[in-house]
């Protein structure tokens, strides 16, 4: 496991990443709906916000580290079904990534996305406020060996205990102060 401290982000990466999860909720409608084992209830919206920010946040991060090598993106929001194609988040010169949402005390992988995907490596965010986060990064190997759950909706995932001190979890309550943000801007707008 690699480790990256205290990474500072800009608090408007929440602003976007509510936007695009709004875009991506509207648009992904038929492919997450109940009776599909992608069905993620009444937590769409949080699932694709969570999962948007860790991207926006990451994309940032790495694009300063490797100033030399090509990086490659997944589109943020897809405007057709891609269907079960397995599409990494990152991919610089050989190697890819998944990047997720990391829990304030632990860390999942899906393990169909896992045996779908199968990066090079996965990073996990765990914030630590609206703006400070940690970068978690792990060889896709390293989750083979982490505890299986049964998940929600009978969907299995691979889980990593982790200390929660100094971390939150991005819940509901969270959300809603991004849009309370979002509807109400700052004095100086």
């Amino acid at each position: 496991m690699k480790e990256h401290k205290d990474i500072i982000f800009p608090k408007d990466f929440n602003i976007v990443a509510l936007h695009l999860a709004y875009a991506r909720s509207s648009l992904s409608k038929d492919m997450y709906k109940e009776g599909k084992s992608s069905y993620r209830g009444d937590k769409e919206l949080l699932t694709s916000f969570k999962g948007l920010l860790c991207e926006l946040i990451f994309r940032e991060f790495i694009k300063d580290r490797s100033p030399k090598e090509t990086l490659e993106f997944s589109p943020l929001v897809e405007h057709v079904d891609i269907g079960d194609i397995a599409l990494p988040d990152l991919k610089i010169s050989n190697k890819t990534w998944d990047i997720k949402y990391g829990g304030a005390n632990s860390l999942n992988v899906n393990t169909k996305s896992h045996a779908n995907k199968r990066p090079d490596f996965y990073s996990f965010i765990r914030f630590i406020n609206m703006t400070k986060c940690c970068i978690f990064t792990f060889k896709s190997q390293d989750i083979d060996k982490w505890n299986l759950i049964d998940g929600n909706y009978g969907a299995p995932f691979f889980a990593k205990k982790m200390s929660s001190d100094g971390f939150i979890s991005i819940e509901d309550e969270y959300l809603n102060k991004v849009k309370q943000e979002l509807y109400q801007p700052s004095k100086g707008e």
